[in-house]
């Protein structure tokens, strides 16, 4: 994958929740052939959700000088809580009603996508386990990973300490992490086994993802 743009070379801006999410996009987007895209990663979902943090970095002149801004979030357990809190956050500081999944019209063009699919509880591992396990090769890998996490839970030795339990706290996170383990152990987070190319971009699971990023390079709307 090539080296990360500058921001004064990009009129476009991703805002993720960190640094795996921005390997993540980063990749897709390379893949789109989207070019010209910024991406900046913040210290996890809640400052990303902060209002604060992100009318700082909304601040005018990226407003001025970018064409299109996107922010990406994970649904996690709260969905509908987690559209609200950007959508109130983005009608404070733009004065726009944004809705998920869709770009708002003006300039620069805003939009913001939560994952896995805008309505379920989840995040982006959910969605990239759901695609990928999937697909009928993958069958029997799907099944070792999800044998491999029940074994080490089972092995723990001490059941009792929820703290100390062998279970992921994040399921899919924990199934990304075991798949690329095996197929990635330089690095068996998501971000770099997509870098990597070990998921399918064109698979139709990607289709809403994809559509909404592909909509980084689409015309801005005449204006009244």
């Amino acid at each position: 994958m090539s080296k990360a743009p500058l921001e004064t070379d990009c009129d476009k801006l991703l805002f993720v929740e960190g640094a795996t999410d921005s390997m993540f996009y980063r990749a897709f987007l390379n893949h789109l052939k989207v070019t010209s895209v910024y991406v900046q990663a913040f210290d996890g979902k809640q400052r990303l959700l902060k209002r604060t943090a992100l009318e700082d970095a909304l601040r005018p002149d990226r407003l001025q000088s970018k064409r299109s801004i996107a922010i990406m979030v994970d649904a996690d357990e709260e969905p509908a809580g987690t559209i609200q809190s950007l959508r109130n956050s983005l009608k404070a500081i733009l004065d726009r009603e944004v809705v998920e999944g869709v770009w708002s019209d003006g300039e620069p063009r805003v939009g913001f996508f939560v994952t896995p699919d805008g309505t379920s509880p989840g995040e982006i591992e959910t969605l990239v386990w759901n695609v990928w396990s999937a697909k009928s090769e993958h069958a029997a890998g799907k099944q070792a990973v999800l044998n491999h996490l029940a074994a080490m839970e089972e092995a723990c030795p001490d059941k009792t300490a929820e703290r100390n339990r062998w279970k992921s706290k994040s399921p899919d996170k924990g199934r990304i992490a075991a798949f690329l383990a095996a197929a990635y152990d330089e690095d068996p987070r998501l971000g770099a086994g997509a870098r990597e190319g070990l998921f399918d971009f064109d698979d139709a699971g990607f289709d809403r993802l994809r559509t909404f990023l592909l909509e980084f390079t689409a015309p801005p709307s005449p204006q009244p």
